[in-house]
């Protein structure tokens, strides 16, 4: 779109003045939604219908305004004067960032120095008594032969420094010029034939190299033809405005209302809307990615403003976690437009693996043994709040569940009364399920030396079997004993007597013990045992026993009913 440029050269401050601009400013250039907010699983995408809306006017433009101040531009100027002000607000009233800087321009000859220019206002400024008082230094006087110092107006509007330093970067470009003769050139320049042979030429610059320069800085040329005796044919600013996609038209006595006609005219065609991604982490290879359709990528165009131009927005998560905030931007040919924010939170993705550690553990039996499942999405990222089951089979059978915390992980701790080696596995609930094992080993305790127990009695089991049991366990340079138990029904009736005694322990104030060994159950088998009884009183007051054997059985433990157990 050349009407939409990032600066605007106004050659004409009469022109714009009596504008008849008046009244309120069109709906402004965004996006529909301007801001989207989304919480994306790592790898996930997801399609937002959206909707560009383009004004007919932007929303700020950079002015200056040339004026042909040779001898015979004085009603021109004094029109200029008359309606310097009102120009000004009124480009405001309905483009409310519109500034202007102002150049004065006669010929070479005229001023070597300064190739011709002069710059009044020489920076763009907002403020329409600047504007005033700039146009109110012009006077006209001078001129020498026909042509003027055009071609140098057009390469001041994109070189000039200090126009160029107060720039709005995402401010539309005009260029607007008030004259009534042809740009030096010899031959006549191609761009514009019309403009015909007019020697001499300007050293170094021609108005196709100017024109072509206009184009590449996105500024677009508006031109008013002042009809004197033996002015150029309005041709020849036809041919250098439309060359940037300007238009020239005759001044009258609406000078104003026709340069906003051109105005408004050029910037509403548009070429090419293109939408480009910035920020931190957007559009990378392992960032956010913003695609759009139709079509994938754009521009879009061409289109005549005010136009809504819908398509749809898919933003790809990457596949790290994080937080994520792109900016979307609609540049207008070649002007930034309009801004979308996207605001993405990326979490973890379901379950896909899950590590158990430590794979392998020995213990003895009665300490504590913990492990610690983590659990990952399929990119490695770790997932809080997942739920993690636990099951331990072997010597021990048990099994229970919990949720991973920030840090996607969550431990099961458990301890074995029994010698012996356990399974344990871990299943994460959710995505693939994805599971581990690891391995648990229980070994006996070291034996007190010089530990002596003796007993004998009857009981009730936890299940209400009367049972009675009897023996005796001794650590002197080896560990040796005998035990036998008979539970007598009816809910586990049951005769062990044990194969071997492997340890005796004692506690340090001989209140407790515990008989570890091998046992036959009704003379058949050979199954792990654990004996645990405590010496509170005599003759048996208050003294305990248990016995808990591998195939699960367990008596729970009883005060005696009758009997008594001696610990040395």
């Amino acid at each position: 779109m050349r009407g939409l440029r990032l600066h605007v050269v106004a050659a004409i401050v009469v022109v714009l003045g009596a504008l008849g601009l008046a009244g309120p400013a069109l709906a402004a250039d965004g996006f529909t939604p301007s801001t989207v907010t989304l919480t994306l699983q790592a790898g996930q995408s997801q399609n937002v219908t959206k909707s560009l809306h383009l004004d007919a006017l932007p929303g700020a433009a950079d002015i200056i305004i040339a004026v042909d101040t040779t001898g015979s531009m004085t009603d021109a100027i004094a029109q200029a004067k008359a309606q310097a002000t009102a120009l000004c607000t009124n480009v405001q009233a309905q483009i409310p960032g519109a500034r202007f800087a102002v150049i004065d321009f006669k010929d070479v000859p005229d001023r070597p120095a300064t190739n011709g220019l002069l710059f009044p206002q020489p920076i763009f400024t907002a403020s329409c008594a600047s504007v005033q008082t700039a146009i109110n230094t012009l006077s006209a006087s001078g001129g020498g032969d026909f042509a003027e110092a055009y071609n140098w107006v057009f390469n001041a509007a994109h070189t000039n420094a200090v126009l160029n330093a107060s720039r709005n970067p995402n401010a539309v470009q005009f260029l607007v010029v008030l004259g009534d003769a042809p740009p030096h050139n010899s031959p006549a320049p191609s761009i514009a034939p019309a403009c015909g042979n007019q020697p001499p030429a300007d050293a170094g610059i021609t108005s196709n190299g100017e024109i072509a320069a206009l184009n590449a800085a996105d500024i677009t040329l508006l031109m008013i033809n002042y009809v004197t005796p033996g002015s150029i044919p309005l041709a020849c600013y036809q041919q250098l405005a439309g060359a940037t996609g300007g238009t020239a038209v005759t001044g009258g006595s609406d000078l104003s209302g026709d340069i906003i006609s051109q105005i408004q005219a050029a910037a509403a065609h548009i070429d090419t809307v293109a939408l480009t991604v910035t920020g931190v982490g957007c559009q990378t290879p392992a960032g956010i990615r913003i695609s759009f359709t139709p079509p994938n990528p754009p521009p879009y165009g061409p289109f005549t403003a005010p136009v809504n131009i819908p398509f749809t927005e898919t933003i790809l998560a990457p596949t790290l976690v994080g937080v994520y905030h792109c900016t979307v931007t609609a540049v207008v040919d070649g002007t930034p437009r309009a801004v979308e924010q996207v605001n993405l939170t990326v979490i973890a993705g379901p379950p896909a693996t899950l590590d158990l550690q430590p794979p392998t553990a020995t213990n003895t039996v009665d300490d504590t043994h913990c492990v610690t499942a983590t659990v990952k999405d399929q990119f490695g990222n770790v997932t809080p709040n997942i739920v993690v089951n636990f099951t331990v089979t072997g010597i021990v059978t048990t099994s229970s569940s919990s949720s991973t915390n920030a840090s996607g992980q969550t431990q099961f701790c458990y301890s074995s009364p029994l010698p012996g080696n356990d399974l344990i596995t871990a299943t994460a609930v959710g995505g693939s399920n994805p599971s581990d094992t690891a391995t648990k080993t229980w070994v006996l305790p070291e034996s007190t030396p010089g530990c002596k127990i003796t007993y004998g009695g009857h009981i009730t089991t936890a299940l209400g079997d009367q049972a009675s049991f009897g023996g005796n366990a001794m650590v002197k340079k080896t560990v040796k004993g005998q035990e036998q138990f008979t539970d007598h029904g009816p809910a586990s009736a049951m005769d062990v007597h044990s194969i071997d005694v492997q340890a005796v322990t004692c506690s340090d104030d001989g209140t407790a013990g515990s008989i570890f060994g091998t046992a036959a159950i009704n003379g058949s088998g050979s199954f792990a045992f654990r004996i645990d009884v405590q010496d509170l009183g005599e003759p048996g007051r208050n003294d305990t026993y248990r016995i808990r054997i591998s195939n699960g059985y367990d008596t729970g433990e009883q005060t005696l009913d009758g009997g008594n157990v001696q610990i040395h």
